[in-house]
């Protein structure tokens, strides 16, 4: 998460990538997350980032809630 101060000015891209490219010198190469539908802020920077949307969940982020799992393979 990122102090909403703070949002929009590139930190949550770079800490995601510092964490998956850390994650990769640990042979960790395939990302799954859960984002809330709503939060487009997350969405976008997850899309930026080579995230795509691979299932349409309910109740995961919060009870009534929408969400998207979303993966990344870093070995495509």
């Amino acid at each position: 998460a990122v102090d909403p101060a703070l949002q929009g000015k590139g930190h949550g891209t770079k800490l995601l990538m510092e964490s998956i490219n850390e994650m990769g010198e640990n042979g960790v190469y395939v990302f799954n997350l859960y984002v809330n539908v709503k939060n487009e802020g997350a969405l976008s920077v997850y899309k930026k980032i080579g995230f795509r949307i691979v299932e349409n969940m309910r109740d995961i982020c919060g009870a009534g809630e929408d969400c998207y799992k979303m993966c990344l393979d870093v070995t495509q």
